[in-house]
């Protein structure tokens, strides 16, 4: 998959004009900006963590499988 999108952003031609320009990369690059906009505004105020609900046990539990 990473492959065909790199494909995607390789120029068409050589030499690269205007003409000739892939603008594949632009416009990634614009959604990419935009969605880092968006979670910059909007996204990091909205989130809220998860409560744990367990207890003292199951977090100890938790903790030993973990490490």
């Amino acid at each position: 998959m990473k492959s065909s999108a790199l494909l995607f952003c390789l120029p068409q031609s050589h030499p690269v004009s205007l003409e000739t320009f892939n603008y594949a990369p632009v416009a990634l690059l614009v959604v990419l900006a935009l969605a880092t906009v968006w979670w910059a505004v909007a996204g990091r105020r909205s989130y809220e963590i998860p409560a744990h609900r367990g207890g003292d046990r199951e977090l100890a539990k938790l903790e030993q499988e973990i490490v």
